[in-house]
């Protein structure tokens, strides 16, 4: 994995942002999952990029796969409580950005963004 990837997969998941943002309110409802599951694959990228660079760090092969969902889970419940601190400190804001999700959408947010790790790990696999 090259720092290309990481840095393509991030500009795309801005795109994607930047796109159910535009498409306003009614995009919410599935922009929402879909942008989780491409954080996800970002993440899972990003992992594999770090892997690659470091390869002293990588464990076996089995502890690599749940180190790497690991990694994505905390990414997720980090952004979560990103958006929920955000939401209680500063509405104005968040709303402005588009945090304006219900509270209790986390569990199914951090599903997706597993979803989306998973799925980069299973077309990752061959190279494992």
């Amino acid at each position: 994995m090259k720092l290309r990837h990481v840095f393509l997969a991030g500009i795309d998941l801005v795109l994607a942002y930047g796109l159910v943002y535009a498409l306003g309110p009614y995009a919410n409802e599935w922009g929402d999952a879909v942008l989780h599951i491409l954080a996800g694959a970002f993440l899972m990228i990003f992992w594999f990029w770090f892997k690659d660079r470091f390869p002293a760090v990588a464990p076996k092969k089995v502890s690599l796969f749940l180190l790497a969902i690991v990694a994505v889970l905390l990414g997720a419940l980090a952004w979560e409580g990103f958006e929920v601190i955000l939401r209680d400190v500063s509405p104005v804001v968040a709303s402005a950005l588009g945090f304006n999700s219900p509270e209790n959408d986390s569990i199914s947010d951090v599903l997706f963004t597993l979803l989306g790790g998973a799925a980069v790990t299973l077309f990752s696999v061959r190279r494992w």
